[in-house]
């Protein structure tokens, strides 16, 4: 018997989440989204393009108004107690109270904007009528409301968004890992990002040795953010299907190595492996794909008496099998250029 959840509007669940996270407080910081939803809905159908892109620009970088007006207070005040005749400085209760006020305003700021960014990310989606799980929403929140950088809350808006769409998409190891993360990080993890096959493993030989992303600088800062596996080695990927081939996911597609023999065992190939954490995070912005670097792969599959389809327009069916709209050859090609698209 197969038993089928009941599905809700994906902004009531992200509520939940939110109350889970920070308290009743969930509920003002979704009506002012939704309001501001709302209200650029009007304006739009209005045609008052200027007046819609002016809400939009108050409602981001709140914490950094924030912090600006705090520094500018700060330099006031430094400055009027050296003009004072007094030099003795004294950090008084009400000074303390400032403090403590304007951590909390700072970090619902941060708060507020990562769940009006999961908001956009759902939409109208109907998702999973799910119970969150409290030690993760008290974790995320914990994590998120200290990050102030709007590039970074954009992902952190997107995890809570996935994790209401889909439970458990989210480690807690990722969320720590993340938490550690600067933007420089993440632009560094986005390079090899279009280069993600299978269950998280980048193809890498001699031939793709060229390509940016695979410098051993940049190999080696992303082993240190937790994001990539330490050792390269030859490894047992899949075994081999009934129909002689293997499928692998691959960006918004799915890739098909084919044998042209009878194989027997695994398929190996030279690749580096992402750790959990860079699996996660890696499939939070799928790419168009590199077919640059997937006719150096192909180039592999040759050596091996192998050959390589990409399939495009790819639908998971029930029985965890795959639809797809086209079958696109990748033909071997030994040099490298600047990448595209099929």
């Amino acid at each position: 018997m197969v038993e089928f959840m009941a599905r809700v509007l994906g902004i009531n669940k992200l509520l939940d989440y939110t109350a889970s996270g920070v308290g009743a407080i969930a509920g003002p910081i979704l009506a002012n989204w939704k309001a501001s939803r709302e209200g650029k809905a009007k304006l739009t159908a209005a045609r008052a393009d200027a007046e819609a892109r002016l809400i939009e620009a108050q409602s981001e970088g709140t914490s950094l108004v924030i912090i600006a007006e705090a520094q500018a207070k700060a330099r006031q005040t430094m400055d009027a107690t050296i003009e004072a005749e007094h030099g003795v400085v004294e950090i008084t209760r009400g000074d303390i109270t400032q403090s403590i006020e304007f951590q909390g305003r700072k970090r619902m700021a941060n708060a507020s904007s990562i769940v009006d960014g999961a908001a956009e990310e759902l939409g109208d989606k109907e998702v999973p009528n799910h119970e969150p799980d409290p030690d993760w929403t008290a974790r995320f929140f914990d994590y998120a409301q200290d990050i102030s950088s709007e590039d970074m809350q954009r992902i952190w808006a997107k995890i809570l968004a996935g994790e209401v769409e889909s439970p458990g998409r989210t480690s807690l190891r990722t969320l720590d890992t993340l938490r550690n993360m600067t933007k420089r990080d993440t632009e560094m993890f986005s390079d090899p990002c279009p280069f993600i096959m299978g269950d998280g493993f980048v193809f890498y030989d001699d031939s793709v040795k060229n390509f940016g992303p695979f410098g051993l600088s940049n190999l080696l800062h992303l082993v240190d953010c937790n994001l990539l596996n330490s050792k390269r080695s030859l490894q047992a990927i899949w075994q081999w299907g009934e129909g002689n081939y293997i499928v692998l996911d691959y960006q918004n597609g799915a890739l098909r190595v084919t044998s042209n023999s009878r194989p027997s065992g695994t398929l190996r190939i030279p690749a580096f492996r992402l750790t959990t954490s860079g699996r996660e995070l890696g499939g939070l912005n799928p790419r168009s794909p590199n077919m640059d670097y997937l006719r150096a792969f192909s180039q592999f599959l040759k050596s091996i008496d192998c050959r390589l389809d990409y399939l495009d327009g790819v639908v998971q069916l029930g029985d965890g099998t795959i639809s797809y709209a086209r079958s696109i050859p990748i033909e071997p090609k030994p040099d490298q250029g600047d990448g595209g698209t099929p």
